[in-house]
């Protein structure tokens, strides 16, 4: 592990399925212990549902995980050993936002996440860009982690921001694919148990090519409604919103940009219970802000320019606490606060890899150790 100058750790693991996992779970051990301490404590203030009910209900997603992904099943199985925690324990991170909108945990649910794609067009420098603005609970900081995945198959190297213990997030790969993921909400009709989401999105890093990045998002039974904002280093990018029990949509770049928030934008689903309600409203007026503030990177004169005004769209304060860069709410219980907890910028051109690691506001985007297309950051 190198922590350089990041306060969010970076750990980088190789191998198969079940030794990756036990290099996972070995060298963050420390933030899986925050981990899973932070949902003991969030779920019993929020519903009184004690740590154990959790960890047991979460029997209930083994069976579609390992139908849909069983290598990540294996690898969460050597987290498990390498951190010394019980398999099911990790299985109730991964399965957080299943069980958050399977039980009666609505406190829980926080304004997300904003994610972009910049394409060479509308770059100043002509380079492919992707990234968002990662808004999750105060809490959970402790258990952040930038993973670098290098695995003894065929499939793309990965880098990837995500909570300890979970085995994927979002992020970008070696072939050149960036993932950007927006919560949209409930089950919308779904019944059952669908793959958590996590599994999906590693999966998705973990293809070689667009249409087998696409594939595997339309293939999984998902429970829980998402976005997907899928950019490519030929610079091409979608977003596909998905939603359990009706249909995926999606939605094109207009001029060169595509942004994505917590709400439907392609077409608004039928099969809640009641009105369509987005998930946040904030994200009503975040998108366009983004929007207007990433159209700064077209007139940029170099990469240097470019990723200034990247950047600053991201630091968007307008309408705070709940804004582009979201602020702790302080009317709000400490347990209850949200924020950005990070931000990112990945340069799919050059396989640079950029994180604000807390507020954009105040943290610079630096660069990762890594690069995507392989070895050290330039």
């Amino acid at each position: 592990m190198t922590e350089q100058e990041f306060s969010i750790p970076t750990i980088d693991i190789s191998g198969g399925p079940r030794e990756r996992g036990r290099q996972y779970g070995e060298l963050a051990s420390a933030q899986i212990e925050a981990s899973i301490e932070f949902y003991r404590r969030a779920f019993q203030s929020s519903s009184g549902v004690a740590w154990e009910q959790i960890v047991a209900s979460a029997e209930s997603w083994v069976a579609p995980a390992e139908a849909y992904a069983a290598d990540l099943v294996e690898e969460l199985r050597g987290i498990a050993e390498g951190a010394g925690r019980e398999f099911l324990e990790l299985m109730a991170i991964n399965a957080r936002g299943e069980i958050i909108y399977d039980r009666s945990f609505s406190e829980l649910v926080a304004g997300e996440c904003t994610t972009y794609a910049v394409l060479p067009e509308a770059a100043g420098d002509g380079h492919m860009y992707a990234g968002q603005n990662w808004d999750y609970l105060c809490g959970a900081v402790d258990s952040l982690i930038m993973l670098r995945i290098r695995s003894d198959d065929d499939t793309p190297d990965i880098i990837m921001q995500i909570e300890a213990g979970q085995v994927g997030r979002h992020g970008a790969n070696s072939a050149g694919i960036a993932m950007q993921v927006n919560g949209l909400g409930g089950r919308y009709g779904f019944q059952g148990f669908g793959v958590p989401q996590p599994f999906v999105r590693r999966k998705v890093l973990q293809s070689r090519t667009l249409h087998d990045a696409m594939e595997r998002v339309f293939q999984a039974p998902q429970q829980i409604g998402a976005n997907y904002l899928l950019a490519t280093r030929e610079g091409f990018a979608i977003s596909l919103e998905t939603t359990p029990a009706e249909r995926t949509a999606w939605i094109y770049p207009s001029d060169g940009l595509l942004v994505h928030g917590n709400h439907h934008e392609a077409y608004v689903p039928t099969g809640q219970a009641g009105p369509y309600t987005p998930m946040a409203v904030d994200s009503l007026y975040r998108v366009p802000l983004v929007t207007q503030g990433l159209r700064a990177a077209r007139g940029a004169a170099d990469t240097e320019g470019t990723r200034a005004a990247i950047g600053r769209a991201l630091q968007n304060v307008d309408f705070a606490p709940n804004s582009v860069c979201a602020l702790p709410d302080a009317s709000l219980p400490a347990d209850k606060q949200w924020q950005t907890v990070a931000a990112a910028m990945v340069d799919l051109t050059t396989g640079d890899y950029l994180l604000a690691d807390g507020l954009p506001n105040e943290r610079s985007f630096k660069r990762l150790p890594w690069n995507l297309y392989g070895g050290a950051a330039a």
